[in-house]
């Protein structure tokens, strides 16, 4: 079983359109497939971009999910899911446009994720995988498949 949550971005609008990737700074060690609320420039920095905690409600517009280049100096880190976004380095931060499609293992999830299930925000970094969407919570997406050992998410 994966320690950390991997992800692959599918079918993403930042694949051809770079202003939907930013490098985003986060305060504590985040797995890639968590979200992010992005703020304002960080002082001193021309592109990377402060980030806060998302509540259950925050606008699919403002926040990113995390899908930093599993890249890690360490030796004894051979598998993706050993990487973690380290609070040291930029990480790198997508935005989510409608109809995207992106892949994340269940350890990216809070609830069960199966195909069908409704993906929301919660107050928290992680996605929530639901069977009914949540009053007050914004929707992500749907599950719409199971491949190769990662949920596959379209966002609306």
């Amino acid at each position: 079983m994966a320690k950390y949550a991997v992800i692959t971005r599918e079918k993403m609008v930042s694949e051809y359109d770079g202003t939907k990737r930013i490098a985003v700074k986060i305060d504590e060690e985040l797995q890639n497939g968590s979200v992010v609320v992005v703020g304002d420039l960080v002082d001193g920095e021309r592109e990377v971009y402060a980030t806060s905690k998302p509540a259950a409600d925050t606008d699919i517009n403002d926040i990113v999910i995390l899908t930093s280049p599993e890249v890690d100096a360490d030796e004894r880190k051979k598998s993706l899911s050993d990487f973690v976004n380290p609070t040291k380095k930029p990480a790198t931060g997508d935005y989510i446009c409608k109809k995207d499609i992106f892949s994340l293992t269940a350890e990216g999830f809070d609830g069960e994720p199966k195909k069908g299930a409704i993906v929301e925000l919660q107050a928290g970094y992680k996605l929530k995988a639901v069977d009914t969407a949540t009053e007050g919570s914004t929707v992500v997406g749907k599950i719409i498949d199971f491949v190769n050992g990662k949920y596959a998410v379209q966002a609306n």
